[in-house]
């Protein structure tokens, strides 16, 4: 079973609650490292502040080396 999305946490600075984004396919950083954005499987784009807290959960490495693998045809281990 091939896992294609996962849910993230953040926070932004000086926020004391968690905001979750569901569905997230993909994310990075744009404009020199200052914004994250985050890809969901609804085609949105989602950018905060990269001062933000962010949590990531196990899933999200999963379906990094489920994309990895179906890229280059080959089963991808951890080291």
């Amino acid at each position: 079973m091939r896992i294609r999305s996962y849910t993230v946490k953040y926070r932004q600075p000086g926020q004391w609650l968690w905001r979750k984004v569901k569905g997230v396919m993909g994310d990075g950083f744009v404009a020199n490292d200052k914004v994250r954005y985050f890809t969901t499987d609804k085609d949105e784009m989602i950018y905060i502040s990269s001062d933000a807290e962010v949590y990531f959960p196990p899933e999200r490495q999963k379906v990094i080396e489920s994309n990895m693998a179906a890229e280059t045809g080959q089963q991808i281990q951890r080291a």
